[in-house]
C-alpha cells in the first residue's frame, strides 16, 4: 500500500497490497512530506520516514474500504503494532519515504 504524493492530493495506490506500506514522494524532504500531508501527518524519529494516520489510510481508501479491505488492515496494523510501527496513541503507521 502507498501514498503517492505526485499530484496536489494525496492518493492512495495499490490498496489491496497489505504486506508493504510507504510514501511516495520523489523530490521531496521529510519536511516536504509533512506539509503535503497536514493532520494525517506526523514526524518520526526514524530517519526517512513519517507517520500517517489510519483514519487518512482509510479515508483514502474510498470503495475498497469494504469489511474484508478492513479485515486485512486490521492484519496489517496488527502486524505494525508487533513491530512497534504505530504511533504511542496507535491511530498512525510508521511509512518508509519512497522517492523512486
Amino acid at each position: 500500500m502507498r501514498i503517492a504524493l505526485t499530484t496536489t492530493q494525496p492518493t492512495l495506490v495499490e490498496p489491496t497490497i497489505f504486506t508493504a506500506f510507504d510514501v511516495l514522494a520523489p523530490g521531496r524532504d521529510v519536511a516536504d512530506v509533512l506539509e503535503a500531508l497536514g493532520a494525517d501527518g506526523a514526524p518520526c524519529d526514524e530517519p526517512g520516514h513519517v507517520f500517517v494516520s489510519i483514519d487518512a489510510v482509510r479515508r483514502l481508501a474510498g470503495t475498497h474500504a469494504d469489511e474484508a479491505w478492513e479485515g486485512q488492515l486490521d492484519g496489517m496494523l496488527s502486524y505494525a503494532g508487533s513491530k512497534g510501527w504505530l504511533s504511542e496513541d496507535e491511530a498512525m503507521i510508521k511509512a518508509h519515504l519512497s522517492q523512486d
